[in-house]
This record gives C-alpha cells, structure tokens and sequence, in this order.
C-alpha cells in the first residue's frame, strides 16, 4: 500500500502540474497548485486527525482513500485544465490529511515490540515509490500518451491503494487500529498538547524531523546553483553525488531498523542532526577552506594534491554519504519516537500535530533559503543551514546539560566549629 500510494501520488501530482506548466498563464497556475496543496494541511490536518482517531485508524484510512481515489479518479476522466488543477489538489490533499495520519497510527498495530524496523521498511517504500512515479512511470507515461495517459495510470494505483487499505484494514481488526474514540476524547488536544510540552522525545523528534525538511528542501534549492557554479561538472555533477547520497541513505535504513527503539530513538537523533550539521556545512565551508589551504601551502605534495583533484567534489562525495545516512537516521528515529510516545487513543492527532507545526516552522527559513541563494550565493546558504542546526542541537541538549552540571556539582562541606572548654 504505502509503495502503491508514492508512486500513484507522485504521477498524479506530475500530470498536475504538468497540465498547470504547459498552458498559458503557466506561473499563475503553478502558484495556485502549490497554495492548494498547503492549504488543506493548515486549515483540516488537526480536525482530520481527531476525526481518525474517533473513527480508528482503520476507517480513517479507507476514507482518505476513498476520496484520493474519487479524485483521481475524476481527474481521469475529466482531465483537468489549468483553471481547474487546483481543485483536483485541493480535495486530494484533503484526503491525503485523513489517510496519512491514520497510516502512521496504524503502525503500532503492526508492531508488537519495536517500531524501528517498521518504519524502516516504510521509509524505504516510500523513497521506491516517489522515485517509480516520477522517473520510471511519469516518462513512460508521458511519451506513451501523454497527460490523459499519467492520469488514467495513477487511477490505477490509486485504486490498488484503496483495495489494499480494505485488505489492511481488515487483517487488523481487533487491534488498536480498529478502536474508536468517544467523540468527546477525539476532538481534545490539551492532552496532545500536554504531551509535545512534557515528553522530552516529542519535542526533539518534533524539532528534527522539522529541521530534515529544511535542510533538504535547501539542498534542493541550492544543489543547482552549487554543482554548476562550485562544482563545475553540470548535470553530471548531481549524478556523482546521487551515488553516495542513496548508498548512505540505504546504510542509515538498514542501520536505523536495527538500532532504533523507543529507548534509543533521542540517541540516534542527536547523531544523526550533528552529522546533518558536520555535513551540510561542510558543502558550504570546509571545502574552500582545504582548497585556500591547497593553494597556499609551500609544501609541494600538498600543493600538486590541491591541483590534482577537485577540492570542492573530494569534499562533496563523503558528505553526500552522511547527509544520506542522517536524513535516513532523523526521519526513521523521530517517526519512531512519535509513534512509541502517543497513547494508542492520540495516535492520529499526534501525528496532524506534528505535520501542522512542521509546515509551520520550515515556510520562513525556505523562503529565506531562496532569497539568501540568490543574493548570497549556495556556499553562504548551505553554511548558515549547517549553523542553524548545530544551534537547534545545541539548544535541545541545553537542559540535560544543564540538569548533568547541577547534579555533578561539588556540595561544600559544612563547617564545624569547635565548641568551647
């Protein structure tokens, strides 16, 4: 389901925007594809998330993919021009903030002792499918008949997704994911609330997962501008660090089914935002600071090394691997302390919570992400994201450092006076 429903989405959303890309009056309708995908998450993420929780996870699945699936299916039969895409968007994102969350909460019923290696395996679908949609079935489809064709082959999947929610929903029957909440209980988020407040893995999954998105998101934006200004090898460039970013991407999967627990989740996180930090500043400033050292250095075998190789590229391949191996490492052990941190009863709002402020936190650092690459170039960029989440990371550990001195503290020995003869 969760490899159907990637790939699926990921051609449904190509065949949007590229009906929106081609037609006149392609940015106004790119801009009114983008706004239509945020919308839904800021204005029914919180309400959908107490409506899974008081239907079960199980039902809350089948209706988000029910309305995914009448979307799409509409879509299809109807294609979409460019005035109406948004609205094609609009209601599948709406669907999709019922289906996520109930997917997510469905976890601890598939899991009887750690959820580490399910979301691993999760994890690992998810990247198969985004990248099946969009570079194998978004081709195929688009030159075998072009738009009509993407939107009749996402209906597929689309369809396979909900036939295989009912076959899932069904096998789980009898298990937390089939429990329904009092719509009293459902719709209270003091306790969600209370819990992102008092529970120390919350927060910080909340804080990584958040920066994950930021940092990848600046990658994004600045990986052009950086491979051809800095790099100097174009669109190969992005093909020689693709390798070492999927091969430490799949080490941090596997490493992260392994190692991740409820009990270690906070560990694996701290490790892997300091290798997210080591590693996006480093694209940023460490590699310059070999190549001034290269170039002005008077020993000779250090000098023809820095003439010899790229610098910049020597850096960039190790870094690719850790920026793969810590984003792997952030998103399977902040989902893993979600999901062991909610009671069974606020899985679901735990996680619309989570999606909520996460859209919150990264849209002004993305925005800034942009302007800075513009005018300050994507050294500059990358150097500053790489200091902001060393600072998060700094402030997360704050307080245990706080509370490890206090304890560790010498306590002044009384003073005893002599009494008097």
């Amino acid at each position: 389901m969760r490899f159907a429903a990637q790939s699926s989405q990921n051609l449904f959303l190509a065949a949007l925007f590229l009906t929106a890309g081609t037609h006149v009056g392609a940015a106004l309708s790119l801009s009114a594809l983008f706004i239509a995908s945020l919308l839904p998450s800021l204005l029914f993420a919180l309400p959908s998330g107490a409506l899974v929780d008081r239907l079960g996870a199980a039902k809350g699945l089948m209706l988000g993919a029910g309305i995914r699936l009448a979307t799409v299916g509409a879509a299809a039969a109807f294609v979409p021009g460019p005035r109406w895409g948004w609205v094609a968007m609009f209601v599948f994102s709406t669907g999709s903030q019922l289906f996520s969350p109930a997917e997510m909460s469905m976890v601890r019923s598939l899991s009887r002792r750690s959820s580490g290696s399910i979301h691993s395996v999760l994890v690992a679908l998810q990247y198969g499918g985004q990248a099946f949609g969009v570079l194998v079935l978004a081709p195929i489809c688009y030159y075998g008949g072009g738009s009509r064709l993407m939107f009749g082959t996402a209906f597929v999947g689309t369809a396979v997704v909900a036939a295989t929610s009912l076959i899932v929903s069904w096998g789980l029957r009898g298990t937390p994911a089939s429990f329904a909440q009092p719509a009293r209980a459902a719709f209270r988020f003091r306790p969600v609330a209370r819990l992102y407040l008092r529970d120390a893995r919350t927060r910080y999954a909340l804080v990584a997962l958040s920066l994950k998105v930021i940092v990848l998101r600046a990658i994004v934006v600045t990986l052009p501008l950086y491979v051809r200004h800095d790099i100097g090898l174009g669109f190969g460039g992005l093909v020689v660090l693709a390798v070492p970013a999927i091969v430490g991407c799949a080490i941090g999967l596997f490493w992260a089914a392994r190692t991740v627990n409820g009990d270690s989740a906070v560990d694996v996180m701290r490790l892997s935002m300091a290798g997210m930090a080591v590693a996006t500043f480093a694209l940023g400033a460490l590699a310059y600071a070999l190549l001034a050292a290269t170039n002005n250095s008077r020993l000779d075998p250090i000098e023809d090394f820095g003439k010899s190789f790229n610098m910049v590229l020597v850096v960039g391949l190790p870094v690719a691997f850790l920026l793969g191996l810590s984003m792997s490492g952030i998103l399977v052990s902040g989902r893993v302390a979600l999901t062991e941190a909610a009671p069974i009863s606020q899985q679901a709002r735990v996680w619309a919570v989570q999606m909520v402020l996460t859209e919150a936190l990264i849209v002004v650092p993305v925005v800034l992400v942009g302007v800075m690459a513009e005018m300050a170039g994507a050294r500059s960029t990358l150097t500053a994201i790489g200091a902001l989440v060393g600072a998060a990371l700094l402030l997360l550990e704050l307080p245990a450092l706080l509370r490890r001195r206090s304890t560790t503290s010498p306590v002044p020995l009384p003073v005893v006076v002599p009494a008097e003869v």
